[in-house]
């Protein structure tokens, strides 16, 4: 090889290396001992790394970086690197909406996940919350664009991190700016905790509890994939059982970019939708405290007290029976007088009602008892079928009801989606695999009351067996399948109250009939707008309308008895006016909803309210426990309304 070709190769060599070396950028390292804010400038020829030195805090850092001509095409890359974690993001931070449209945030900030995160797991909470912590990290500045991007980066110590209880922290939080908190579980704290956030604005927040260990999940994209969330607007609440996290837990804060995860326009009912985007530089103020809840001790005592109410219930109930027994309309009276048996009524019941007959009934001028009650033992015979007829509609109702919210409770234990139930978060206590279970066991009273209402109906069949001739004919299997019915009112209310949502809830004379259909019309006009209005929702229209109708029914049947010279005994008076003044006091806490399940889980939160008796029952729980006893009266007035004829023949007993 001559010397012209070595002298080529070398020159060739020479000028490939320089060309190489001038695509790669130039490296510039800065050293930093104390939090400061800094300003560089980035380009594809030029990278910053920023070195924090031997930082001490007891706090972790957020590390704030922003850019206002940062290329969205080229953006700038930030890498944070840590002893065990590195986090990287972009700016400007690209985040997509609920409309898939591209929205970018030129500032923005994360926190670091604390380093000593596994010491301060073993530390005792007063010794971590006198502890300094020693801090390195580095932070990677760099860019593909071509020209010169001014960036700012400011490294904050977050000062109320580890939180207190009853402390009260107020945050600022943006779409691209998240935070995070963590609090310790201490030796005083009980077996759980109650989380109240308030916000003063309409952002839509998704607020996760995640465990002590690190990463955190503080992004859009990846919140929902670890631990327990839910949105909120307003005002949300959530409780944190101490098992679940035992060393401890991170509070996420992640702002949505916009609100439709908050907003109507996800409900499935038809309401007015108001969706729109947050602006690039909007910011939301929310706050937060975090509250021990109640111990075993106050769940216990919470039970007893219940059982003790209902027991004292019992005994008044009980005496309330016996006293009527023996004082009442029926002291005189005797059981084995006309009891009609089966021979004496076998003959006319195999005769089928002739078309003559009914004609006859409907043109007697003065319909009486007498006329309507010709087939006594048939009439007995079917009304039992009310019996059998419940019985067979609860299991047939029971069954995909109890399947579906058990599936439900599952989903929710096992994705920590809480925007699945419908609960009040600020009064739900958990206990065993249940989220809720103080609206579960607040309907214990429906069960005892239709128990008691059965021993009632049973005892007075027995004082007062089917008798022909006098009186009202007695339905007991109508009366029976009313007190089944309440049980079930109770089994079924707990069983929907396991998880509250939009889709299990939908498993709850010619004057006369005019002037009744009339108000119907009327209440449904009422209802319609205000449902339209969004005053109401159709369970809570539903259920104003059928109790409507049984107090318009009854107080028919009592002005008609009035008008006729009948009056009202001492049972019906006594058990009437119980039951109505238990209607009004149910009714005055059943109107104050803690929830609105016909709007999304956030806007439903607004609702929330904190428990209002014995810390451990909110004013739906009270609804549960004043209704059960106003039904059990007004079950015993309908009873016994006609007692005070129960010895008149049937034949001067007007129909009306």
């Amino acid at each position: 090889m001559n010397t012209l070709t070595m002298l080529l190769i070398i020159w060739f060599t020479f000028i490939s290396s320089t060309f190489s070396i001038k695509l790669l950028p130039d490296v510039k390292k800065i050293e930093v001992n104390t939090p400061k804010t800094l300003e560089i400038s980035v380009n594809n020829l030029v990278e910053y790394i920023i070195y924090y030195r031997q930082l001490s805090a007891r706090n972790p850092y957020r590390i704030k970086v922003s850019s206002k001509n940062a290329d969205p095409q080229n953006p700038v890359l930030v890498v944070v690197r840590q002893e065990k974690d590195v986090i990287s993001w972009e700016l400007p931070l690209h985040v997509t909406t609920s409309k898939n449209q591209d929205k970018y945030y030129h500032v923005t900030s994360r926190t670091m996940c604390h380093n000593n995160m596994n010491v301060i797991n073993t530390l005792s909470f007063r010794s971590f919350m006198e502890k300094s912590f020693h801090q390195d990290f580095t932070i990677g500045i760099s860019s593909s664009c071509n020209i010169n991007s001014t960036v700012s980066i400011e490294t904050i110590e977050e000062e109320n991190f580890f939180v207190k209880d009853g402390e009260n922290v107020t945050l600022t939080v943006s779409p691209s700016q998240s935070r995070y908190f963590f609090y310790k579980f201490s030796s005083q704290d009980s077996d759980t905790l109650t989380i109240e956030l308030n916000s003063n604005d309409d952002a839509c927040l998704i607020v996760s509890i995640q465990d002590s260990t690190c990463p955190v999940f503080d992004l859009n994209e990846d919140i929902m994939f670890r631990g327990k969330y839910q949105t909120i607007s307003r005002k949300g609440g959530l409780t944190i059982k101490r098992k679940d996290f035992s060393e401890g837990f991170f509070i996420v804060f992640v702002m949505k970019p916009d609100n439709y995860d908050c907003s109507q326009e996800l409900s499935i009912y038809p309401v007015t939708k108001y969706y729109f985007e947050r602006n690039s530089d909007a910011t939301s103020n929310v706050s937060f405290v975090i509250r021990s809840s109640l111990g075993r001790k106050q769940y216990v005592t919470s039970t007893i007290v219940t059982m003790s109410g209902i027991l004292f219930f019992y005994l008044v109930a009980l005496v309330l029976i016996v006293a009527f027994r023996k004082y009442g309309s029926m002291k005189n009276i005797n059981a084995a007088k006309e009891v009609i048996s089966l021979d004496e009524d076998v003959v006319d019941d195999t005769l089928p009602r002739s078309t003559m007959d009914i004609v006859y009934v409907l043109e007697k001028p003065d319909l009486n008892v007498k006329v309507l009650t010709k087939y006594p033992l048939k009439d007995k015979i079917r009304s039992f079928n009310y019996l059998w007829h419940i019985i067979s509609i609860a299991i047939f109702y029971s069954i995909p009801v109890v399947q579906l919210v058990i599936a439900y409770q599952r989903m929710l234990n096992y994705t920590g989606d809480e925007d699945l139930c419908y609960y009040n978060f600020l009064c739900a206590h958990p206990l065993f695999s249940f989220s809720d279970f103080n609206h579960i066991f607040s309907n214990i009273g429906y069960i005892f009351m239709g128990i008691l209402f059965l021993f009632a109906t049973f005892h007075r069949q027995q004082v007062l067996p089917f008798r022909f001739e006098v009186g009202i004919p007695v339905h007991y299997g109508l009366f029976y399948s009313m007190g089944i019915a309440l049980i079930i009112e109770g089994l079924l209310s707990a069983c929907y109250h396991m998880c509250p949502s939009q889709s299990n809830y939908q498993f709850a004379r010619f004057l006369s009939l005019i002037t009744i259909n009339i108000i119907n019309i009327g209440m449904l006009g009422i209802g319609l707008i205000l449902y339209s209005k969004g005053k109401t929702d159709f369970g809570t229209f539903l259920l104003g309308l059928l109790m409507a109708n049984a107090i318009v029914h009854a107080l028919f049947y009592t002005t008609m008895k009035i008008i006729h010279n009948e009056r009202i005994c001492i049972e019906a008076i006594v058990y009437g006016v119980l039951g109505i003044l238990s209607w009004i006091a149910a009714t005055i806490f059943f109107l104050d909803a803690a929830t609105l399940w016909t709007v999304t889980p956030a806007e439903s939160r607004q609702w929330n309210q904190e428990c209002i008796l014995m810390n451990y029952y909110d004013k739906h729980d009270v609804w549960h426990l004043l209704s059960a006893p106003a039904l059990y009266f007004t079950f015993m007035f309908l009873m016994c309304i006609d007692d005070d004829i129960i010895d008149k023949r049937q034949d001067n007993i007007p129909v009306f």
